[in-house]
């Protein structure tokens, strides 16, 4: 039985020898598919980018214009229906506004809680002490709080909200209410 290393010294010593004009063919092709995947994501993100500003904005408009909420064309069903989609506010004072109206209207258990504090390097102590009693055990070091509400969990809540006719607002939270275009082949 040969091991490993062997196997690949003789399959190396039998492989036809290289030479710089087929590492330059092979480099050559590479930078040739590189350019042809970059070109296809950008159309990709192009294509996808165009898709929604016709599925959510540009086509419901025009359906709701001529009152109809589905038209059928080449074998596919494009069918109107409701959109919420909820994404808290990157600011972090709206994000913080957001959250204490969520509070505020029992809606707080959806929220994920992150409390970050520094402490100085190599400093274990600190470190078990602050885990018991975060202010009293080190009130100098920073401390700091962030709040999240998970995406699936937060368009639930807003869908829910607006299917019950809670005055939902929008801009605080961050919430989109508006309509789509499915498509379906028939």
């Amino acid at each position: 039985m040969h091991d490993a290393i062997e196997l690949m010294a003789q399959a190396a010593a039998e492989a036809p020898k290289a030479n710089l004009q087929e590492v330059k063919r092979l480099a050559a092709r590479l930078v040739v598919i590189e350019d042809e995947i970059k070109q296809c994501e950008d159309y990709i993100a192009k294509a996808k980018k165009e898709r929604e500003e016709i599925r959510i904005r540009t086509l419901p408009g025009v359906m709701f214009e001529l009152g109809i909420d589905s038209v059928s064309i080449d074998n596919h069903q494009c069918t109107l229906e409701p959109l919420v989609q909820a994404t808290l506010p990157k600011d972090p004072m709206q994000r913080q506004e957001a959250v204490e109206w969520l509070v505020d209207n029992g809606h707080g258990g959806i929220i994920k809680r992150q409390l970050t504090v520094e402490l100085p390097k190599g400093d274990a102590a600190t470190e078990d002490m602050v885990r018991d009693a975060v202010r009293d055990a080190a009130p100098g070091l920073v401390v700091s709080t962030a709040y999240n509400v998970h995406h699936s969990s937060y368009t639930a809540l807003a869908k829910q909200l607006v299917r019950d006719g809670v005055a939902v607002p929008a801009d605080l939270l961050g919430v989109y209410i508006g309509s789509i275009v499915r498509v379906d082949k028939d």
